[in-house]
């Protein structure tokens, strides 16, 4: 033989000098991975994108820690020379179904008609302007719900544990801009 041997173990030990079965097996390993690896290569499975369709929302919350409190208006340095007042989170938000608006400083304008005519849309002057800014409002935490579903992959791997397909139209129904 050439060196090389296969060994099996049945109950009576016996060793065959086998040279073959080496290289078949070590020529069937290499044959495995090869296509393994020439079809990564080749189909470029890995790098295929899904599109995920979901929605995050975002709202702004009052801290939760026990020792948080408003600050004095006298600690803040952008509450010294302009007025500044306490707003709730509910409050200091406007909130879209993706977005959310925090307000920061509120503009007051008080303005009078110096128009006689009724229906007069013109005419106003402005009598007095001042800004006012937000306690502790950059201290507010945001919090962000979302929820996403890969509704092509959801299709073609059900034992995923991913949502039944029942949800798939109505979400269609509702966003219209998602690509399949």
């Amino acid at each position: 033989g050439s060196g090389m041997r296969l060994f099996f173990w049945t109950v009576p030990y016996v060793g065959l000098d086998e040279s073959f079965l080496c290289w078949a097996y070590y020529l069937g390993s290499l044959l495995v991975l090869a296509f393994f690896g020439f079809s990564v290569v080749t189909d470029h499975a890995y790098m295929e994108e899904m599109p995920v369709a979901g929605l995050a929302r975002p709202r702004v919350k009052l801290p939760k820690t026990q020792d948080w409190h408003f600050p004095d208006p006298s600690e803040l340095p952008y509450c010294t020379d302009i007025s500044c007042f306490k707003w709730d989170a509910e409050e200091v938000t406007t909130a879209e179904v993706d977005q959310v608006f925090v307000t920061t400083r509120v503009k007051n304008i008080v303005e009078e008609s110096h128009c006689t005519a009724e229906g007069c849309l013109s005419g106003f002057r402005r009598v007095n302007a001042s800004n006012a800014y937000l306690l502790d409002v950059e201290n507010f935490p945001l919090a962000l719900h979302a929820n996403a579903q890969a509704f092509r992959f959801a299709a073609e791997h059900p034992h995923c544990g991913v949502r039944s397909q029942r949800h798939r139209p109505a979400f269609r129904d509702h966003h219209p801009h998602q690509h399949q």
